[in-house]
């Protein structure tokens, strides 16, 4: 172990572990049998991260790997720094470093998995912050500590939009296929267009979990027994089956919302009498009472 930073100009604050370096390995004659280690230290206030240690190690196990972590930690608070956690390439070694100090208190992270990132950097780490504060309405701290799971949840925000956008204007599923290799295109910078992966077979999955969430919410809203109406039409006349979309109109946040409930199904002749069975078992499926329906829209008389 040896320390490459000049301790009176650069006080690390972070340290980081860049997990195993094969290329490094490979590329060196001379440890073409080892895995190397290198420990990072990232400082704050924008100064780039510098390297502390470059450790080669014969049998890279996980305790090994922490280890190895720690000493350089050790180097760090030597140094006049302060240790806030470990970012490796191996879980393991993560559920070894959960003890993170900051602002001089211990705290004890639940997720193995917990990363420690510098809220200057442009990583995705920083746009799972933004996220996770926008959620949870917390103020900006300069260290943010994130979970893999955040970062994963950014692109499937970034999926389950787009699916949103191809439902919202009617596009075709196909749409999908190509709308990824598109936004790498578009946003080579981005680190969710990188990690994004939603073709047709994902898109078609997602819009049936976004219809049964957008339909909770109305479910939510109209269950304070507030007034709504109730309009439905059949797809036709016709043929062993028809759709009937059934549609709730409410006043809400001091605007008129029309959304779609569900869209049910009739069997054989669409009388008066299966148009309403169709819609009471919509209502009850729902829990939603008759009595704050106020008005019932149809094209002919037997749905009336």
């Amino acid at each position: 172990m040896f320390l490459l930073v000049d301790e009176a100009k650069i006080k690390p604050t972070v340290a980081f572990s860049g997990g195993i370096l094969s290329d490094m390995a490979v590329n060196n004659s001379e440890c073409k049998a080892t895995n190397v280690l290198c420990v990072m230290a990232k400082c704050l206030h924008g100064e780039p991260s510098v390297m502390i240690s470059v450790t080669p190690v014969h049998k890279m196990t996980a305790m090994v790997q922490f280890n190895e972590v720690k000493k350089a930690a050790t180097l760090v608070e030597k140094s006049g720094g302060t240790v806030l956690g470990s970012i490796t390439d191996n879980h393991k070694v993560n559920q070894l470093y959960v003890n993170v100090s900051a602002k001089g208190q211990d705290i004890r992270l639940k997720d193995p998995h917990r990363a420690v990132q510098d809220s200057s950097s442009t990583s995705l780490d920083v746009y799972a912050t933004h996220f996770e504060q926008a959620d949870s309405g917390h103020g900006k701290t300069r260290v943010q500590c994130l979970t893999h799971n955040t970062k994963k949840a950014l692109v499937a925000r970034a999926e389950a939009l787009f699916t949103a956008f191809i439902t919202e204007h009617n596009f075709p599923l196909a749409v999908a296929d190509h709308a990824g290799e598109l936004f790498r295109k578009m946003f080579p910078d981005s680190a969710i267009a990188k990690k994004y992966r939603c073709a047709r077979t994902k898109t078609r999955g997602l819009v049936g979990v976004l219809a049964k969430e957008g339909k909770q919410e109305t479910v939510d809203v109209l269950k304070d027994g507030r007034p709504f109406s109730l309009s439905t039409d059949g797809s036709n006349d016709k043929g062993g089956e028809q759709l009937y979309p059934v549609l709730v109109r409410y006043h809400d946040n001091q605007k008129v919302v029309t959304d779609v409930l569900s869209i049910t199904t009739t069997e054989g002749y669409s009388t008066g009498e299966e148009i309403f069975l169709a819609l009471d078992r919509e209502l009850q499926a729902s829990g939603l009472d008759w009595g704050s329906c106020i008005s019932f829209g149809s094209d002919n008389a037997s749905g009336c």
